[in-house]
């Protein structure tokens, strides 16, 4: 980047908050030119907070919008002084480099040894002198991306070897240092562990099963909690009632790193109000021993869906359960919304729980007779006597009333499903027949 700055500045634009194309247009500019050094991080304050109407309100938009684009100068500043202690750019890192080498007036070009092809590059072999501060570079790949810079350490095992990108050209991050500032704390905190759980999470997994206090949990839900990603249930439940040593699978999570899992399919599914609050209880308490701020969000989601229990007919939990997924698996694909924000889920309560919600009519049995219903004719007769395997798989969100199938046990045909039938396997009646 020369130093008239590029020929169009990007726009650094307030997601959600109230502020004009001219302020934005003017603010981009100061913030480029801080980026390309034509004046220091007090000037660009000021010309900031000048440009900005109501910057000093408190609480208003112009405020959010100031502390926003601050925020974004305090980054550029934080990366140039990072880029200058590395070496790989700015001044400062020239200078260090200069100070290391042999005293001689033309900055150790007259060393007795020879110069490396890739001399003036950050990765030469030598020791590196105190004025950079001990930050040499390891040999060791896992070792070499502790310093890296924010938007390396973003992506899950980043090689230290490869180039920085500019955050500028990334325009999610740009908007990140935006929205960051109107983040509640306890979502900024979740996500700042994250990007360092990022960094690097066989060790955090390591850390966290040699830690004295952790509890019982499959090693595939503390990685899905180490990634953000929502805690799988039925997995809880299953490893909850397992007497017997899972096998295991090797899952691949960093350049030559694996990990060791359980079992993908869990051999027991959550399908009642109890067993959920079995399995939600056991994934709240690792949850919270990884993030302990995040105790009081996780009781008010518990209780939610307690609510939601109490308020609906038993044929209905199941979709309750499958409403639970989807709001977890919501929350875990963002990063700005908490599972305590409930008013935020009332179109996915509609489109699950209610009859004719989208959700709840995919779920169901697609019919196959031409859009006749299921009880009309000798095939609807026919089908309404079958065993339903949902119900037996503990996972059919119709009711009773409402499948095209029986709900009955594909064993004995009495009211419940099969995993909690008591009669004997029916091979033995069976081992004779012609």
């Amino acid at each position: 980047m020369s130093g008239d700055g590029p020929e169009s500045a990007p726009l650094y634009a307030p997601t959600g908050l109230n502020v004009q194309a001219e302020v934005i247009s003017q603010c981009s500019a100061v913030v480029q030119q801080f980026r390309d050094g034509k004046f220091g991080r007090p000037v660009a304050f000021t010309k900031i907070m000048g440009i900005i109407p109501n910057a000093s309100a408190e609480g208003g938009p112009g405020q959010q919008a100031a502390h926003a684009y601050l925020g974004i100068i305090d980054q550029v500043e934080k990366e140039r002084v990072e880029a200058a202690k590395r070496g790989d750019g700015g001044d400062g890192g020239g200078r260090s480099r200069s100070r290391a080498r042999s005293g001689s007036p033309n900055g150790g070009r007259g060393h007795s040894r020879s110069p490396s092809p890739n001399e003036g590059g950050r990765h030469r072999p030598r020791s590196p002198s105190p004025d950079e501060g001990g930050r040499h570079r390891s040999c060791s790949p896992n070792r070499g991306g502790r310093h890296h810079s924010r938007s390396a350490s973003l992506v899950e095992g980043s090689n230290s070897k490869r180039q920085r990108l500019n955050d500028s050209m990334l325009p999610w991050v740009v908007k990140d240092f935006i929205v960051e500032a109107t983040l509640s704390p306890e979502l900024q905190k979740t996500r700042n562990q994250l990007i360092e759980f990022a960094k690097d999470p066989k060790y955090v997994l390591g850390s966290i099963r040699n830690s004295t206090r952790h509890i019982a949990f499959p090693d595939s839900e503390w990685l899905a909690i180490i990634k953000g990603d929502a805690v799988d249930l039925n997995k809880v439940i299953a490893s909850q009632f397992s007497v017997s040593h899972e096998p295991h699978r090797a899952e691949p999570i960093g350049e030559g790193v694996q990990i060791l899992f359980g079992s993908s399919t869990p051999t027991k599914s959550v399908s009642t109000q109890a067993e959920w609050l079995t399995a939600w209880a056991k994934a709240a308490d690792a949850i919270t021993f990884v993030f302990p701020h995040r105790r009081r969000e996780l009781d008010a989601y518990r209780q939610y869906i307690i609510d939601l229990f109490i308020s609906s007919a038993e044929h209905v939990h199941q979709r309750i359960i499958l409403l639970d997924r989807k709001l977890r698996n919501e929350a875990a694909g963002r990063r700005d919304l908490l599972l305590s924000d409930c008013a935020r889920f009332a179109h996915w309560e509609r489109s699950f729980l209610n009859d004719n919600g989208a959700a709840y009519l995919e779920s169901k049995p697609k019919a196959k007779d031409g859009g006749k219903g299921a009880s009309s004719g000798s095939g609807g007769e026919k089908r309404k006597s079958e065993p339903c395997k949902r119900f037996n798989d503990d996972r059919c969100p119709a009711s009773k009333n409402s499948c095209r199938y029986a709900h009955i046990c594909l064993r004995c045909k009495r009211n419940h499903p099969v995993s909690k039938c008591d009669r004997p396997s029916a091979l033995s009646e069976s081992f004779g027949a012609t």
